[in-house]
């Protein structure tokens, strides 16, 4: 039965102790990400918001069993009852996103090949280059590695990540061009594991609410110079085109991070079409006055 098959391997099993008959054997531990929904990216923190599960995978020398005698090739037992690999997200937004602290099943084989599936939901950082915004491309990581660090007690293979074809969700901003596996060695030590993110931004919201307005008023702008003084508007057309520019301002720095290495090629187009419409009050409030 599964309970005697259980009791029999778990009888002189510890969960804190490698499963290695030598304990100076590296154990290969294969890691895939599943992703099953992209919840998008907060330019103002700066924060991927990811859903998904893992299929991380290795060989347990201590669990094994005869098929003949238990009658089964594999059973279900809760995580927290054998040996997990410390595998962690080293850039998570709140902490160390360590894995074996989620609740999940094992799926053990007679032969000894462990198959662990956690997943939740995680916040990732990204830093985002606005430059182009918003017809930019963003490419973000999910960093993962071993939390004692040692490749010679752990060695981490990442496999090429999928989409979850049952479950997976897009997100309505960003559209998903490329996602795959880099793998880093920061020394004969230290390994990580990138899963990257290669996203586009769906601009069509942004041309709609700040491209298409911000050109608008910069054809506008340009009828103050035929505008008759006698009409008495001249003036109060040039500050009414200002204020508008200062809205558009405030509204694309409201979704902008305050923080980026580069500043955007609109928020320089604003800044100059911002001066030009400073100018032009000015003169309009000097051709006022000469003809008053």
């Amino acid at each position: 039965t599964p309970q005697s098959l259980l009791k029999h391997l778990l009888r002189n099993y510890t969960a804190l102790i490698r499963p290695r008959s030598k304990y100076e054997d590296p154990i290969s531990v294969d890691v895939l990400f599943a992703l099953t929904a992209f919840g998008g990216l907060n330019e103002k923190s700066q924060v991927m918001s990811i859903t998904g599960w893992w299929n991380i995978t290795w060989y347990d020398e201590f669990l094994n069993w005869d098929t003949v005698q238990y009658n089964t090739t594999s059973i279900v037992i809760p995580s927290n009852q054998i040996w997990l690999p410390d595998i962690v997200i080293i850039n998570g937004e709140d902490d160390y996103g360590i894995l074996e602290k989620v609740s999940s099943r094992i799926k053990l084989d007679h032969n000894g090949h462990v198959s662990w599936f956690p997943g939740g939901r995680y916040n990732i950082f990204c830093k985002m280059d606005i430059q182009y915004f918003p017809f930019d491309r963003q490419v973000c990581e999910v960093s993962i590695a071993s939390w004692n660090g040692d490749t010679d007690r752990i060695q981490i293979l990442g496999k090429p990540p999928k989409f979850d074809a049952v479950f997976y969700s897009d997100s309505p901003q960003w559209s998903m061009d490329k996602l795959f596996t880099n793998h880093s060695d920061y020394n004969q030590h230290s390994q990580t594991i990138q899963i990257v993110f290669a996203l586009q931004r769906k601009p069509t919201f942004y041309v709609l609410i700040i491209i298409v307005p911000t050109v608008t008023l910069s054809l506008l702008s340009n009828l103050v110079f035929i505008l008759p003084v006698e009409s008495g508007e001249k003036i109060s057309f040039s500050v009414s085109i200002l204020l508008s520019y200062i809205v558009l301002m405030t509204l694309t720095s409201g979704i902008l991070p305050d923080n980026s290495d580069k500043v955007s090629i609109l928020g320089i187009y604003f800044g100059a079409l911002l001066i030009l419409s400073a100018l032009a009050t000015f003169t309009s409030v000097i051709v006022s006055y000469l003809h008053y």
